[in-house]
């Protein structure tokens, strides 16, 4: 039994990314109307409604984490209860994809678990180091407040493993960050590979070096 056993098998095919960094910082740009705030919101929970594959949902789910960010970031939030509502509904929506998602893969693993008693000794432990890294991998810390992408990324197709665990440790990271398991100081980073994305929580100033950074290599390597 292979690792593939244990999460969904997907393909992904050529899935080309431009570069963006999702700040919405008010000091170096304008908040967007409260009107287009809410269409994209409407428009990414259509997006997830309407998703047929764990790349469609995945999608959608990065749309909904930019504009909550956004809504985390605007200054106007305090007091627009439109902001608030839309802040709440995405939170709810973002929780009960995180909550599905990982009962099915505990359904997958279970499955898995079940098909390998039929295997050799030797795989079964292989299949049980694997599923142990799987569940270590929930226990990751910080919040993303930027998320920046890679450019001229593009996805080869073919099997790869589920992003099952990968979606739920991006929307883990996105809603109330101090309610997770951080263990280290008040920013964190980490690296989020179906959508080569740098996720960056620190402060604005940290968040606009890492984003210079990025820029200056993004020319060298051009």
């Amino acid at each position: 039994m292979s690792w593939l056993l244990i999460s969904a098998v997907v393909s992904l095919g050529q899935m080309p990314y431009a570069v963006e960094a999702v700040t919405r910082d008010s000091a170096s740009q304008a908040p967007r109307r409260l009107a287009d705030i809410d269409r994209s919101m409407r428009e990414a929970i259509r997006a997830d409604a309407a998703a047929q594959t764990d790349l469609e949902r995945l999608e959608a789910v990065r749309q909904m984490a930019e504009i909550y960010l956004e809504i985390l970031a605007d200054p106007r939030m305090a007091t627009s209860d439109t902001l608030k509502s839309n802040r709440a509904r995405l939170w709810s929506r973002m929780t009960r994809i995180k909550r599905d998602t990982q009962r099915r893969l505990q359904r997958e693993q279970r499955q898995a678990a079940q098909q390998s008693k039929n295997e050799s000794p030797m795989v079964e432990l292989a299949t049980r180091s694997l599923s142990d890294q799987i569940t270590l991998m929930t226990y990751s810390t910080g919040g993303p407040s930027y998320v920046f992408q890679e450019s001229g990324v593009a996805m080869g197709g073919g099997a790869v493993q589920d992003h099952a665990q990968e979606l739920i440790d991006l929307i883990q990271r996105t809603i109330r960050p101090d309610f997770w398991d951080a263990t280290g100081g008040p920013g964190s980073m980490f690296y989020y590979r179906p959508l080569m994305a740098l996720v960056v929580s620190a402060t604005s100033e940290v968040h606009d070096n890492v984003g210079g950074l990025l820029k200056a290599l993004r020319r060298a390597g051009q």
